[in-house]
């Protein structure tokens, strides 16, 4: 599949709506970029201004989209709660210098997107995702089943 940033932005909307009710006056946008690090990753550098960054040489299913989808969408649900200023100083200087912030930060979206309804949706992603630079920080996919058996969302 062929990423396309229209079908993106569609799925985040949809999402939004579903799920997402603090993001609702929020302007999201998808830019897509050439990497080979990172799957996604979001960035709010004003506060009028989010954006959601996909590597455009992923391939995913549907659901798969929709796993990793929420997944950002639930990093920046976590900053809305934090605020801006202290978001922006966590995504600059202590997330990507700290380790065990990093770990504490993923595992805890990750239970986030699995509070929402999308467990399986994000476990088909972890399952299959091409680049998997970040997995000694997320849940693993036997941690993404459990939890979401133990609250009731699998």
């Amino acid at each position: 599949m062929i990423p396309d940033k229209k079908k993106y932005q569609n799925i985040v909307n949809d999402v939004i709506r579903e799920s997402f009710p603090e993001l609702k006056d929020k302007k999201i946008s998808i830019y897509l970029y050439n990497g080979k690090k990172y799957n996604a990753g979001v960035y709010w550098p004003l506060p009028f201004l989010e954006i959601i960054f996909i590597n455009k040489n992923i391939k995913l299913s549907n659901s798969e989209i929709k796993g990793l989808l929420v997944h950002e969408l639930c990093h920046f649900e976590r900053d809305i709660g934090r605020g801006w200023l202290i978001s922006l100083f966590l995504a600059n200087i202590y997330y990507w210098s700290n380790p065990s912030f990093r770990r504490k930060e993923e595992r805890e979206t990750d239970k986030l997107v699995i509070k929402k309804g999308y467990a399986r949706e994000y476990y088909e992603f972890v399952k299959n995702q091409r680049y998997n630079k970040n997995s000694k920080y997320n849940l693993s996919l036997n941690e993404i089943k459990s939890y979401a058996k133990s609250i009731g969302k699998w």
